[in-house]
């Protein structure tokens, strides 16, 4: 049997706090942080349009 655990965190209101030249530029839309359990050097980040997926 095959089995991914991984953490999945959705970020829809955008960071609009943290929105500067020293914050990564994803903090300036909607996106999915998606880290694979034991493997934070994995960390992906995903990015995308408000209302995509409505």
């Amino acid at each position: 049997m095959f089995s991914v655990i991984m953490s999945l965190m959705e970020h829809p209101m955008e960071h609009p706090d943290r929105v500067g030249p020293n914050d990564p530029p994803h903090h300036k839309c909607p996106h999915f942080h998606a880290i694979p359990a034991g493997r934070p050097d994995l960390h992906k980040v995903f990015p995308y349009r408000p209302g995509y997926w409505e």
